[in-house]
């Protein structure tokens, strides 16, 4: 749809991704199937990312969770010491395996969550690997931000926290339920361009979930792995 000399606009507002794209291909009179993402990393990536776990002292019997803290925007993201303390409680409580994601840049400050749990991963590397940790894990936990984009196409559960562009997300609502969850308020405080989530905003209600409530629900979420 984007290597054309057609443009076809969408009769719709405030589709997801997927949606969009389905869309133009209505337009052209071409009919569409079911929709849902797949991607298919190889087995030399797999085996590459089994035994990146155990060559960091991880079994591969007992359960991973990828956690993917970070944001371009700091409004979207759940917190430090909350994503601190379910690291904590999933490890010590529940014997889970918990590898972070970041990026270069993120590396340093990343370095926190060794204070919740010594034994934690940090995993900084090219997408086609992040891909296939999160293929092999058995849960993935994070923010409003791209690398959440995939577990829903891999078949792993998620638990992905959007905040203030909620009502503008892009995520498709036929796919991210069930095994893949969005968490989200429809706070009163959120105006229709969104300009008072770029003022200081220190409770960050639209996050306001506690960590009981999200180990909760992880715990579930493992189960359909």
């Amino acid at each position: 749809t984007k290597i054309s000399d057609v443009h076809v606009g969408s009769p719709e507002k405030g589709l997801s991704v997927f949606e969009r794209d389905l869309e133009c291909v209505k337009a052209m009179g071409l009919p569409s199937n079911d929709k849902f993402p797949e991607l298919f990393p190889t087995e030399s990536e797999l085996d590459w990312a089994r035994q990146f776990l155990q060559s960091n002292g991880y079994d591969l019997n007992r359960k991973v969770i990828v956690i993917h803290p970070w944001s371009s925007q700091a409004i979207r993201e759940w917190g430090v010491d909350r994503y601190g303390e379910l690291c904590k409680k999933l490890h010590q409580e529940y014997d889970c395996q918990i590898v972070i994601n970041c990026d270069e840049s993120e590396f340093s400050k990343t370095q926190i969550f060794r204070e919740y749990v010594p034994e934690i991963i940090i995993f900084k590397g090219s997408i086609r690997k992040l891909i296939a940790l999160i293929h092999e894990a058995d849960l993935m936990i994070g923010n409003d931000s791209g690398p959440t984009q995939f577990p829903p196409a891999l078949n792993t559960p998620c638990l992905i926290f959007v905040g203030n562009e909620f009502k503008e997300m892009y995520r498709d609502l036929d796919i991210f339920k069930g095994k893949f969850t969005c968490l989200y308020k429809d706070v009163p405080c959120r105006d229709l361009l969104s300009t008072l989530c770029f003022a200081p905003c220190e409770n960050r209600v639209c996050l306001d979930f506690s960590v009981t409530d999200v180990l909760n629900q992880a715990l579930d979420l493992i189960e359909y792995k």
